[in-house]
């Protein structure tokens, strides 16, 4: 049997970016999400999510849902601190 007639059964899916209307609006929440934790980030999501919709009222209700995921993952991916590490000597004494 050719190659070309094998079906594609897994279809790709690709992530939109953000526009800068919601980048805005998750840099404005930002110091909210790194305050608080555990179920008090969800209440902030929520938050965010509900904004969100507002700047953007042209997308589709199915993709706006489907960006909670994406959200949640710019907070976490943004609250990452960088801890800096002690200087190493590799001189000998």
């Amino acid at each position: 049997m050719p190659q070309s007639e094998s079906p594609m059964s897994v279809p790709q899916q690709t992530k939109l970016p953000l526009i800068k209307a919601e980048i805005a609006v998750l840099q404005a929440h930002l110091e909210d999400w790194r305050s608080v934790k555990g179920k008090q980030r969800h209440l902030v999501l929520k938050a965010v999510h509900k904004e969100t919709s507002l700047q953007a009222p042209t997308r589709d209700k199915t993709l706006l849902k489907a960006r909670k995921k994406t959200y949640k993952e710019w907070l976490y991916n943004q609250c990452r601190r960088k801890a800096s590490k002690p200087l190493v000597k590799y001189g000998k004494k």
